[in-house]
C-alpha cells in the first residue's frame, strides 16, 4: 500500500478513491497531479530545476509492465528517490515498463523529463501493435511525450531501427542516455537491453544505483 506521505502535499488529493495496486491507478495519480497544479508543467519544472543540479537517466526491464503490483512498488520507490535526490532532469528511454514508470514518476513530481527515443517509428511499433499489453497504448505514449516536450525535450537518437554502424538503435539510445547523465538508475539489469545499459555504465565509469524493492 502506498503511503500518502510519499507525495508530500499531494497526498490528500491522491488517495481518496484511487487503487494504486493497478497500473491504471498509478496513471490516475499522475493525471491528478498534472491537472491540479496551478502552473503549467514547464513552469513547475523550471521551479524544480532551480533547487537541483543533477541529471539522472533510468533503465529497466520492459516486462515490469506485466506485473501491476511491482509496477506500483517501483513507482512508489522512484517517487521516494526523486524527492531525496531532487534531480534537475530525468531521462527516459521511452519503452514500456520501467522507462514508462520513470516517466510517470517524473510527471507526478513535476520533475523535468527528457525522452530519448531510439528512432521515430519506435513508439508506433512498441506502444502500438507490439505493446506488451496486446493493445495499442499510443495515447499514453503521446501523453508522456507531451510532458517531456514541455519540460526537458524529446530527442530521436537514430533515423531508423539501426544506426549507421549497423548496431540497433536501442543500443545507441542506451549509450546516449548513459553519456548524458550524472548518474544512472537501473532496475533489474538481467534482460538484454538493461544489461547492455548496465555494462556500458560499468565500462565507462558512469555512476549508477541499482533500484531494489
Amino acid at each position: 500500500v502506498v503511503s500518502p506521505g510519499v507525495f508530500g502535499s499531494w497526498g490528500k488529493l491522491l488517495f481518496l478513491s484511487i487503487d494504486l495496486r493497478t497500473t491504471e491507478g498509478v496513471r490516475k495519480v499522475v493525471m491528478k497531479v498534472s491537472t491540479t497544479t496551478n502552473n503549467s508543467p514547464k513552469e513547475d519544472a523550471m521551479k524544480q530545476a532551480k533547487t537541483t543540479g543533477k541529471i539522472y537517466a533510468g533503465s529497466g526491464s520492459r516486462s515490469l509492465k506485466k506485473d501491476p503490483e511491482m509496477f506500483t512498488q517501483v513507482f512508489t520507490r522512484l517517487i521516494e528517490i526523486i524527492r531525496e535526490s531532487k534531480p534537475s532532469l530525468l531521462i527516459t528511454g521511452m519503452a514500456e515498463g520501467f522507462d514508462e514508470v520513470l516517466a510517470l514518476a517524473a510527471m507526478a513530481t513535476q520533475t523535468p523529463l527528457k525522452a530519448m527515443i531510439p528512432y521515430k517509428g519506435y513508439g508506433n511499433h512498441y506502444w502500438g501493435k507490439a505493446s506488451s499489453t496486446g493493445k495499442s497504448r499510443l495515447g499514453e505514449y503521446r501523453d508522456i511525450l507531451t510532458y517531456a516536450q514541455s519540460t526537458g525535450g524529446v530527442e530521436y537518437i537514430c533515423s531508423d531501427k539501426k544506426g549507421p554502424d549497423g548496431r540497433w538503435a536501442m543500443t545507441h539510445r542506451n549509450e546516449a542516455m548513459a553519456n548524458a547523465c550524472d548518474k544512472a538508475w537501473i532496475y533489474n539489469p538481467v534482460t538484454a537491453g538493461t544489461k547492455q545499459f548496465y555494462n556500458y555504465c560499468v565500462s565507462n565509469n558512469v555512476p549508477f544505483y541499482i533500484i531494489t524493492i
